[in-house]
C-alpha cells in the first residue's frame, strides 16, 4: 500500500483534454470532477485529509479537473477556486 509523504494544502491535477466547467464545491476534500480517480483512492484521501485538518487545522482540498479555461494558469484556476468556494476558516486560527 503506498502511503502519502506529505498532503499539499491544494492541490489540482489538471488532464490535457475536455470543455470548461466550474465546478461546484465538493461536499468533502476531494472532488474529482475529471473522473480519474477510483473510489478507493478517494476514501483514502478523504481520511489522510481529515486527519491532516484534525492535527494541523488545515483544510486539503483535491480537485481534479478537465480543463482550467478560462483562466491561463493553474494559480489563477485555483485562486478562483478558493474565493468562489470560500475555502479556509475565517479569522485567526
Amino acid at each position: 500500500m503506498k502511503r502519502f509523504r506529505a498532503l499539499p494544502l491544494y492541490v489540482l491535477i489538471v488532464p490535457l483534454t475536455a470543455a470548461a466547467a466550474r465546478p461546484k464545491a465538493p461536499s468533502g476534500a476531494v472532488g474529482d470532477f475529471a473522473g480519474i480517480m477510483g473510489a478507493e483512492d478517494i476514501r483514502r484521501i478523504e481520511k489522510l485529509a481529515g486527519e491532516l485538518e484534525k492535527k494541523t487545522g488545515a483544510e486539503p482540498a483535491v480537485v481534479t479537473v478537465e480543463t482550467i479555461a478560462p483562466c491561463e494558469t493553474i494559480e489563477q484556476y485555483a485562486l478562483y477556486l478558493f474565493k468562489t468556494w470560500r475555502i479556509g476558516a475565517k479569522g485567526p486560527g
